[in-house]
């Protein structure tokens, strides 16, 4: 697992400490000793009053009494190395019959712990599944259409999942 330690200051939680092999889609170069309103700032929705709730919630936090939480993506590229935020338009059209072999569910398994020193441990561990395998699973896949259905666009177009959600959305109903 990538290991990180938030620390609390005046200005938020900060990023003070890390060891970070599989980023998804950012630097910990760019991301080292700031906020979390600054780490999150490229993110679609996150305004002050959600990074309010997000502060409050990680105050809120009891000692190591851990708290987890996915997040998810599609992607074409299997590796999990991933620190550029641009992500590498392979401009590939993937026949509809090949999107379950060329199309991978990247998701995060994050959990945030408050340790005795009151800094917080924030780990994540990166999973890759081919879309075939999640098409295998009925519950997963009806999960993963609803999860693209009720995603907002914009959210959408940041994850990436606009250049094959189309796709994935009509080899799951098929």
């Amino acid at each position: 697992e990538d290991l990180c330690i938030l620390r609390r200051r005046e200005d938020g939680w900060n990023l003070r400490a890390a060891a970070v092999c599989f980023p998804s889609y950012w630097s910990l170069k760019e991301k080292m000793g700031k906020p979390l309103d600054m780490i999150h700032g490229p993110v679609p929705q996150l305004n002050s009053a959600i990074n309010e709730v997000i502060t409050s919630k990680l105050d809120a936090l009891e000692t190591e009494k851990p708290v987890e939480r996915f997040n998810w993506t599609l992607t074409d590229d299997m590796e999990l190395h991933q620190p550029s935020p641009t992500r590498l338009n392979r401009d590939i059209d993937i026949p509809i019959d090949q999107i379950a072999n060329n199309i991978f569910v990247r998701v995060e398994r994050q959990t945030m712990m408050m340790l005795r020193s009151g800094d917080i441990l924030f780990t994540i561990r990166t999973y890759l599944n081919s879309l075939r395998t999640i098409l295998q699973d009925r519950e997963l896949s009806t999960g993963l259409h609803d999860s693209i259905f009720n995603t907002n666009p914009e959210v959408l177009t940041y994850r990436g999942i606009e250049r094959y959600g189309s796709q994935v959305m009509r080899a799951i109903v098929q």
